[in-house]
C-alpha cells in the first residue's frame, strides 16, 4: 500500500527541514575571537563595531560599543549611509555620542543632526534610526560614535558582533537570510517598524523555534570578539 498524501507531505517536509538544518549547521564561519574590531562588509566599506565595555565590566549597568559608519555603507534608507531600519529597543535606553563626523538621526519622528561632542539618549520603546550625515561616497568622512545601551545585559550585548558576523557570512547586510535576521531582532529585543505590530507579535512567538530547528542561532561563539584591549 502506498503512502497517503499527508504522509508524503510530512516526509517531504521532514527531509527539507533536515537538509536545511544540515546546511546551516555545517556552514564554515570565520572566527572573530582574536579581533578587536569587526566589519559588516568584507571590503571594509560598511560599518565596523568595537566593543569598549561589556555588561560584566559595569556590574550590569550598561555596555558600550564604538561604531564607525563609512560614507559608502549601505543603508536601509538608500540616501542615509549605514542606516538601520526604524526600530525600538524594547527594554534598553540607547545613547549615541559623536566622536567624529556628523550623525543624522530620526527619533520619535523628529529628524536632527549631531556633531562632535554632542549626544542623544533614546528611551526604551522609542522608534529611531541613525546614519552618516556627511554625504555619500568614498571621499566623504566616516561617522564614529560611542553607542551605550542601558541597563547592561549579557543576553543582548552580543548583537553587533553577531550582526557583523552573519553579514560577512552572507556577503552583506541586505543578503542575510531573513530567518536569521528575524531571529536576531527577536532575541536581542528589537522591534522593527517595517512589520505591522500584530504580525510582529506572531513572529516573536513562532519564528524563533522554527529558525532554531533549522539550525540558526542568535549568538555564535565564533563571533565573540576581543573588544578594545585595555592597556595595563
Amino acid at each position: 500500500m502506498g503512502l497517503s498524501f499527508p504522509a508524503l507531505a510530512t516526509l517531504a517536509l521532514a527531509l527539507a527541514l533536515g537538509y536545511s538544518r544540515h546546511s546551516v549547521t555545517h556552514i564554515a564561519r570565520t572566527p572573530q575571537t582574536k579581533l578587536e574590531t569587526v566589519w559588516d562588509s568584507p571590503d571594509h566599506t560598511g560599518t565596523s563595531y568595537t566593543v569598549l565595555e561589556r555588561s560584566a565590566d559595569t556590574g550590569g549597568a550598561y555596555w558600550t560599543v564604538e561604531i564607525r559608519v563609512e560614507a559608502t555603507a549601505k543603508g536601509f534608507f538608500p540616501l542615509w549611509p549605514g542606516s538601520p531600519p526604524l526600530h525600538a529597543h524594547d527594554e534598553q535606553a540607547e545613547t549615541f555620542t559623536v566622536l567624529s563626523g556628523v550623525m543624522g538621526a530620526v527619533v520619535a519622528g523628529q529628524q536632527s543632526e549631531l556633531h562632535v561632542g554632542q549626544s542623544v539618549t533614546i528611551p526604551a520603546g522609542v522608534i529611531h534610526t541613525f546614519w552618516n550625515a556627511a554625504g555619500q561616497g568614498p571621499q566623504r568622512p566616516a561617522l564614529v560614535v560611542n553607542c551605550t545601551l542601558s541597563p547592561g545585559s549579557v543576553a543582548t550585548e552580543a548583537f553587533f558582533e553577531n550582526l557583523a558576523g552573519v553579514s560577512n557570512l552572507y556577503g552583506g547586510m541586505d543578503r542575510i537570510n531573513p530567518l536569521q535576521m528575524l531571529l536576531l531582532f527577536v532575541h536581542y529585543k528589537l522591534t522593527p517598524t517595517f512589520i505591522p505590530r500584530p504580525v510582529w507579535g506572531v513572529i516573536k512567538v513562532l519564528e524563533p523555534p522554527l529558525a532554531r530547528a533549522l539550525g540558526f542561532r542568535a549568538a555564535y561563539p565564533e563571533y565573540r570578539t576581543l573588544g578594545r584591549v585595555r592597556a595595563e
